[in-house]
């Protein structure tokens, strides 16, 4: 099955939800711990694109949180086109390195309506530049 095909058919089943995607060995951590940690007891070099440094971190690292995948309203094409540094296709249908991944459905308006955390609609974000000044 070539990728693309793969990506499509994976995106029909995570479509209009919200997600979070991780590996096996740590998908035992968060049934173990109970919850998904923004920073896991894991290798630095095991995190997504650290080896660059502080100074080249994610978003939502910079944030002290956790990485969902919002599908909802999500349009692969026109998303590309409006984020071109994005990767969200390296991990749809899952990471090639991993050899594979496990979707994790979040319930968004469970954790919106008991405040567990706060919840940040991707539409809604804005990067503060004061966020990446050391």
């Amino acid at each position: 099955m070539n990728s693309q095909k793969s990506a499509k058919e994976a995106l029909n089943v995570l479509d209009g939800r919200l997600w979070h995607t991780t590996k096996s060995e740590r998908y035992q951590m968060i049934l173990e711990t109970g919850c998904i940690l923004p920073n896991p007891l894991i290798p630095e070099e095991e995190r997504w694109k650290t080896s660059g440094g502080p100074d080249v971190y994610h978003y939502v690292r910079r944030l002290g949180d956790v990485s969902l995948f919002d599908f909802e309203r999500f349009d692969p094409e026109r998303y590309s086109e409006k984020y071109p540094l994005s990767s969200w296709w390296t991990f749809v249908p899952y990471v090639r390195d991993w050899g594979q991944s496990i979707w994790i459905e979040i319930d968004k308006q469970f954790i919106i309506k008991v405040g567990f955390c706060v919840f940040i609609d991707a539409l809604d974000i804005t990067m503060p530049e004061k966020l990446f000044v050391a």
